[in-house]
């Protein structure tokens, strides 16, 4: 057998229209047979070449199937099929001559030589456009382009005239024709910069666009595509007079003062590019209580506004001195003709608080001294004899906080009050279980509703102060061993630069030295105030862009003054910023790096029977720290769809650590002051220790916390149950089932508090109803190895 391959072809002869893709005759394709007559076991390829081609040019002219054939033993035969794909050289209507090589790689002396021609047609349309991106999305303002390929298939320059329509020709920043010459067989890239302006009249919907090319021939050729406008703006929703009165002002007419009746104009002016439906949303007790009727859906079009009437029925008492009623409505935004609500387009503010006063029939003047005198034995008896006498808030209790010895709870509420109660803790207290706060002190009002309480760490004896953060985001200092008998404010955080957001304000934290405090708002700033100055002013720490609605400060210490804050929010989100404690006190702190914990336990590792959803209606609602006997720090989370998680802190921060070697280095230091990061994603589904979601049948759960060792958690949520749970040293519930502490069927919870001292476990909590409640339970026997008397209060 001669050391040599043999070569047969299909065919000599090939031909090619250059823009006719889908040729079904074949008559572009070639089969070359290769036999192996050597003694060796080789594979082949195939090359082909042709005068003119610019041998360093990457341009794919064929096509060979297979690429490379398989080694192939003596004898054996190989086939391959060629495509030619496009012209090899800018020549039209001619025929050229090409060689077909065929050689193998393992032994170079093994090839063989074709010679072919390939007979190059005229192109049926000479002249097409391409549009790469044919569905474009933008936002009105937005600049985007809309690119276009040219091709030109003749054997000739062409001018070609390039125009878009269909599109208003405002939003294109230059002509809507473009005039250019293109040489035989070239391309051009020709872009269309289109900017819709940032107008509500600029409406959310697809338009279509239509692109076509002429040459002087009258050739066209056209492309269609479509450019959505993504949604845009807001909603503002007004009230001119939020409080009102029956009966009404002297002014208004005399069928209304008779009727019993106080209106309120609400207007909303719609500053997106949809059209929107408005509907009210009101608690149904609220709507009750002050016998709101609700008017009929508004309709607002696109950068108009209108306005709707809520009208409040109230029937006047003879006696008393009045009552003020407060009640929240929620605007909730749809399509037209549709009660389905959409959060496409925000509202702004998402809600507000209206107050309503209803005066006696008889004058108040006239009741003062018999109302005055039984006030005063009232008083006296309840001081005298402990009568269960108690003042509640006239709205929904948001936020409930236990002092360091629980003897006192302080509360605050959407009817803008501060109210102290004080713990009955005698043996009386299991017998009058719905009495065992004293008369509730009222506070200051404030001009806003008071959104959260938190207590200042540590074990102080001078002071023992709390924090209270109002819904306009200013946050006062208060201190409840004042000599006097109300709290006395010791200070208010309030930005007096004017450069800082004026948004809703939704969880405060002390830092666990006291001298920095820090905040978390609804446009996703986390703010620290530095309370060892005189007039603390609010610095951005990060900005994460979406909704914070908790956090909470880690009690472990790491090297290098490193220090741990949990955040939590929108989509189920749970982040840890790492920040250093700088050494000199009139210096800020730094941050150091910000991770985002992602959790894979139900599709790795199938721990848990149901999976967490992260959609843009699900928030973590609060987080809650402690450390446990056993020196291991637990991490409650609970969220909106009712479920509670607890994480194991250490294995969290020793996933980051073995997942990012940069923690604590100065490469970490990896962005600006106050800047908008992306976080860091860190996969650590093993620090899960515990899930569940059949706590509270389904519904929200609002407030959650840890006794300071850890052995007992505590839940509230929308089902109007508050819920203790034992925890074991690994961070597990002891039972399934938790043991059930309170139930307002009518009525959901907000906010819970825990502590406990070395026989009883003290709950408190705050609901719609405007009620603050205490619970008292003896330790149970089941965790007594988590449990450890070496202090008091916990």
């Amino acid at each position: 057998m001669n050391n040599s391959i043999q070569v047969n072809v299909s065919k000599k002869e090939l031909k090619l229209t250059p823009d006719l893709p889908n040729d079904s005759s074949d008559r572009n394709k070639l089969t070359v047979k290769i036999k192996n007559g050597s003694r060796e076991f080789a594979s082949f390829h195939l090359e082909l070449t042709t005068a003119g081609i610019d041998p360093s040019s990457n341009v794919e002219w064929y096509k060979v199937e297979p690429e490379v054939s398989a080694k192939k033993p003596p004898g054996d035969v190989t086939e391959f099929d060629i495509y030619i794909i496009k012209a090899p050289i800018p020549a039209y209507d001619t025929t050229i001559d090409l060689t077909l090589k065929a050689f193998s790689i393992e032994v170079p002396s093994l090839f063989a030589t074709e010679n072919l021609r390939l007979t190059i047609e005229k192109p049926c349309i000479p002249l097409r456009i391409y549009v790469p991106l044919k569905n474009l999305k933008t936002y009105p303002g937005d600049a985007i382009n809309i690119i276009v390929f040219a091709y030109n298939l003749s054997s000739q320059s062409t001018l070609i005239n390039l125009k878009i329509s269909k599109l208003k020709s405002e939003w294109l920043e230059e002509s809507t024709t473009q005039t250019f010459s293109l040489d035989p067989g070239e391309n051009v890239e020709k872009i269309f910069r289109c900017t819709p302006p940032r107008s509500p009249f600029t409406t959310s919907k697809t338009y279509d666009f239509l692109v076509e090319a002429r040459t002087e021939n009258q050739y066209p050729a056209k492309e269609q595509g479509t450019l959505e406008i993504l949604p845009q703006g807001e909603v503002e929703f007004n009230c001119d007079r939020p409080q009102q009165s029956i009966p009404q002002h002297k002014k208004s007419t005399e069928r209304q003062r008779r009727a019993n009746t106080a209106i309120y104009t609400l207007e909303f002016i719609n500053s997106s590019n949809l059209d929107r439906q408005v509907h009210l949303d009101i608690a149904a007790q609220e709507r009750k209580k002050c016998g709101l009727d609700f008017p009929e859906p508004l309709t607002l079009l696109s950068g108009k506004q209108g306005e709707t009437d809520l009208i409040a029925r109230k029937n006047r008492p003879w006696l008393g001195a009045g009552k003020k009623l407060n009640f929240e409505v929620r605007p909730c935004l749809s399509e037209p003709n549709s009660e389905q609500n959409s959060q496409i387009i925000p509202v702004r503010p998402n809600s507000r608080i209206f107050e309503l006063q209803i005066q006696p029939i008889i004058p108040f003047v006239l009741q003062l001294g018999v109302g005055l005198l039984a006030l005063l034995l009232l008083l006296f008896s309840a001081w005298q004899w402990g009568l269960p006498f108690q003042s509640y808030h006239t709205a929904s209790v948001n936020s409930v906080r236990f002092n360091r010895d629980a003897s006192t709870v302080l509360s605050g509420s959407s009817d803008k009050t501060l109210r102290r109660w004080q713990v009955d803790k005698t043996q009386l207290f299991s017998l009058f279980r719905n009495r065992l706060i004293s008369q509730g002190k009222k506070g200051e009002t404030n001009d806003k509703a008071i959104q959260v309480v938190r207590e200042q760490p540590g074990q102080a004896r001078k002071q023992d102060l709390f924090a209270v953060g109002l819904e306009n985001g200013e946050i006062q200092l208060w201190d409840m061993l004042s000599s006097s008998d109300f709290p006395e404010k010791r200070l208010t955080l309030t930005d007096t630069t004017g450069k800082k957001r004026s948004d809703r304000l939704f969880d405060i934290t002390f830092s666990d030295d006291f001298q920095h405090l820090f905040s978390v708002h609804g446009s996703g700033f986390l703010y620290q105030w530095d309370l060892f100055q005189t007039t603390p002013q609010p610095q951005t720490i990060v900005n994460l862009e979406r909704t914070i609605t908790s956090l909470a400060f880690s009690n472990i210490n790491f090297p290098n003054n490193l220090k741990v804050i949990f955040l939590a929010g929108r989509y189920n989100q749970l982040f840890l910023l790492f920040i250093n404690v700088n050494n000199e006190r009139n210096r800020f702190l730094k941050k150091l790096r910000l991770y985002q914990i992602v959790d894979n336990s139900y599709s790795e590792e199938k721990r848990f029977p149901f999976r967490q959803i992260q959609g843009q209606e699900n928030y973590i609602e609060a987080l809650a720290v402690a450390q446990n006997n056993s020196q291991k720090e637990i991490l409650a989370v609970a969220d909106n769809s009712g479920t509670i998680t607890l994480w194991n802190s250490e294995r969290l921060f020793q996933c980051i650590e073995e997942q990012d070697p940069n923690l604590g280095s100065r490469k970490s230091n990896i962005y600006a002051d106050g800047g908008i990061i992306s976080p860091l994603s860190v996969q650590c589904s093993s620090a899960v220790v515990e899930r569940w979601n059949d706590g509270h049948q389904g519904a929200a759960v609002r407030s959650v916390a840890l006794t300071s060792n850890a052995c007992y958690l505590v839940s509230a949520g929308d089902d109007g149950r508050v819920i203790l749970w034992p925890l074991n040293l690994q961070g597990q519930r002891l039972n399934k089932v938790g043991i059930l502490l309170d139930r307002v069927p009518d009525s959901k919870f907000n906010t819970v508090d825990l502590k406990s001292d070395n026989h009883y476990i003290f709950a408190t909590s705050g609901a719609e109803d405007g009620r603050v409640r205490l619970n008292r339970r003896e330790l149970m026997k089941d965790n007594a190895e988590c449990y450890s008397k070496s202090t008091i209060f916990r």
